[in-house]
């Protein structure tokens, strides 16, 4: 699959909750589109549990974003003792 088929795929096969975002699309747009809201959504519970993971050790500092409902992680630093 190549840069564009792969997404529009995920749309088509995974996306169908996300089809009636977009009704004023059609064809590969809506996909794209479908995909690209799903990835994002995915993403988005990846960086909150990665983010609750990582508050549960004492001695790990995040530095950066470390508000479960901003988009990503900038910068991890931690001290192995």
């Amino acid at each position: 699959m190549g840069v564009i088929e792969y997404p529009e795929w995920l749309g088509e096969s995974m996306g169908s909750e996300y089809q009636d975002n977009f009704k004023e699309f059609s064809g590969r747009r809506k996909n794209l589109h479908a995909a690209m809201q799903a990835i994002q959504d995915y993403e988005q519970i990846l960086s909150e549990r990665l983010i609750s993971g990582l508050q549960m050790f004492p001695d790990l500092q995040i530095a950066g974003i470390s508000n479960k409902k901003d988009f990503v992680v900038v910068f991890l630093r931690f001290h192995l003792l």
